[in-house]
């Protein structure tokens, strides 16, 4: 209960804008050592061997560079990621 794994469409490609509106939120990213929690970070980094920050950018979509319209990139999560969130799902479950 104490994490929460969201999704997020930023409007613009504005510097940090996930980073610091979840800041704001009091729900800042883990391993964010500019905006986050200290305390959570060293968790993750000595629980789960998490040595980069919890983002991932699964779609981005841009303008194509010669030809009218967007190229699409996606991605999957990595599989550090979902190494984290199986432990925790697996955590949780020894929990309830």
């Amino acid at each position: 209960d104490r994490y929460t794994y969201i999704r997020a469409t930023p409007h613009t490609g504005r510097r940090h804008q996930i980073r610091y509106h979840q800041k704001q939120l009091r729900s800042p990213l883990v391993c964010d050592v500019n905006y986050g929690d200290g305390k959570v970070n060293r968790f993750f980094r000595q629980t789960f061997n998490l040595n980069r920050m919890f983002l991932h950018a699964e779609t981005l979509k841009l303008p194509h560079p010669v030809e009218a319209g967007r190229v699409v990139l996606e991605c999957a999560l990595p599989d550090e990621l979902e190494q984290v969130l199986r432990a925790l799902r697996e955590y949780e479950g020894e929990v309830a």
